[in-house]
């Protein structure tokens, strides 16, 4: 009995998370389908120099850091899996750090690490929010010691600061509450220090002058932010969607219960640090005011769970803080965090079951198909923008032919004002890669030859599904006759 309680010491469960995270998540790495947002910043990587990336990235609306990480295993001819392995690397290192360092009791501990957003949204979905994490849990670590430490504390601001545009008002709230602290000392300062914290103050000011020259009036040049922009949500739909996604699709059968839920913890949340810990208070409101604004405004098309996370990880940084300054269990708080961390924890097992049970997307299963059966064929026709990056990115050595835009292409470009370079179609492409939904094929003649699994990752996803088929006529002639017949379907 001794000895069963000497095992089940912290520091062994903290080992035991951790090794139990390792194994689940690197599991799923292996069985996920990357598709066309995790291709899109690779194949953009691979394809274009770097003056080239950087004007790109700016119309993508996310800072370069991604981009610059990923940029020597494109560059060196990697397979797109290596892309996979550093998501999964940087997200598993924040988890050991947490678990290590930080200030939160081991259920605490467990929640946050299997919460879908830290095991499953971050680590297996290859995107940019991947190297948020870490560098939020440095943040908080240094954050008691920020003054010690100003160097450190301010070059992890300026790195975040460099993940994704929603961090914006993070970093900016914790670089000025730094530099006001900072002020109040500084004629207590000596010579050197007073230099050095002018010369942390100015490298802060042209890191956020650089962010504001990328991407001011970026959003009336995006094709896809400028169409969401000329749509205006209310504060409620606002509200009901950020909260839809952040419960779906597990519980969306209570959307009333869920709203009540979701936003009831964030009251408690927000008076408990109003209450304790006015800093915590502010930062997590004004953050939840950005990001609402945001997905109001310019994203609410999309309020993915990777972005909702995002506002998690701050609450999880003003906890943090919360628990060293405070030092007190302050119980309404706790249980607000625990039901929020919760639900994100049944939310995670789902997805990592859905994303090993079936595929994310039917575009692996596609170019493991044509590189088995149609390897001495160089050109593919593609029809549907969701295939042709991630197919890409599993084919380097192959000409994709974008139908919809009549031009060879890799990559999904946003600029709205981008004069397309058009091809002549090549006559020689013999497949054709379309969407599963897509009409006529049949009708028309085509020759199906391949189908990717009809199942993506649950009902969600059917768009993520698709066949090949060959040539059989003269492509333009077909086509031709596609138009015409969508064209009377439409009429009746």
């Amino acid at each position: 009995m001794d000895n069963i309680k000497k095992f089940f010491t912290e520091k062994n469960i903290n080992i035991f998370i951790i090794a139990l995270y390792f194994c689940i998540v690197l599991i799923t790495v292996f069985n996920h389908e990357i598709w066309r947002d995790e291709a899109q910043a690779w194949c953009l990587v691979r394809d274009l120099d770097f003056p080239m990336l950087y004007t790109a990235a700016r119309y993508e609306g996310h800072p370069m850091l991604w981009y610059l990480l990923i940029y020597p295993f494109a560059k060196f001819g990697l397979p797109v899996f290596s892309m996979q392995i550093a998501s999964f690397v940087l997200v598993f290192a924040s988890v050991v750090f947490f678990v290590l360092k930080s200030p939160f009791n081991l259920i605490q501990k467990f929640l946050i690490v299997f919460s879908a957003g830290m095991c499953f949204y971050l680590p297996v979905i290859a995107r940019n929010y991947s190297l948020i994490p870490i560098l939020v849990f440095l943040t908080a670590y240094l954050y008691p010691n920020r003054s010690k430490y100003p160097v450190l504390y301010l070059f992890c601001i300026i790195l975040l600061s460099q993940t994704h545009l929603l961090m914006l008002v993070f970093t900016l709230l914790l670089a000025g509450m730094f530099f006001l602290e900072e002020a109040g000392k500084f004629k207590l300062k000596n010579k050197n220090e007073k230099i050095k914290s002018v010369i942390l103050f100015v490298l802060l000011l042209l890191n956020y002058a650089f962010l504001a020259f990328s991407f001011f009036g970026m959003n009336q040049k995006n094709m896809a932010v400028y169409g969401y922009s000329q749509h205006h949500f209310t504060l409620f739909v606002t509200l009901n969607d950020f909260c839809y996604n952040y419960f779906y699709p597990v519980f969306k059968f209570s959307g009333e219960i869920n709203f009540l839920l979701f936003y009831g913890g964030i009251i408690v949340i927000l008076y408990s640090f109003f209450k304790y810990s006015k800093k915590s208070a502010l930062i997590f409101g004004l953050n939840l005011v950005y990001f609402l604004y945001i997905f109001a405004k310019v994203w609410f098309g999309g309020i993915s769970y990777q972005k909702s996370f995002l506002l998690l990880l701050i609450l999880i940084f003003c906890y943090w803080i919360f628990l060293i300054e405070v030092k007190q269990n302050y119980k309404p708080l706790k249980i607000a965090f625990y039901t929020l961390f919760a639900v994100s924890f049944i939310l995670g097992v789902f997805a990592l079951n859905e994303d090993i049970r079936y595929k994310f997307s039917g575009c692996k299963q596609v170019a493991q198909f044509i590189r088995k059966n149609l390897n001495d064929e160089k050109v593919f026709i593609v029809k549907g923008f969701q295939a042709f990056s991630p197919i890409s990115a599993y084919l380097p050595d192959k000409k994709l032919y974008y139908w919809d835009e009549n031009r060879y292409i890799t990559y999904f470009n946003f600029d709205r004002n981008n004069p397309k370079l058009k091809s002549d179609f090549p006559q020689e492409a013999k497949y054709y890669i379309v969407q599963e939904n897509a009409a006529l094929f049949k009708e028309l003649g085509y020759e199906e030859i391949f189908a990717s699994d009809d199942k993506i990752l649950f009902i969600a996803r059917e768009g993520e599904a698709f066949k090949i088929y060959k040539k059989v006529a003269n492509p333009e002639i077909i086509w031709d006759k596609n138009r015409k017949s969508a064209n009377k379907r439409k009429k009746l």
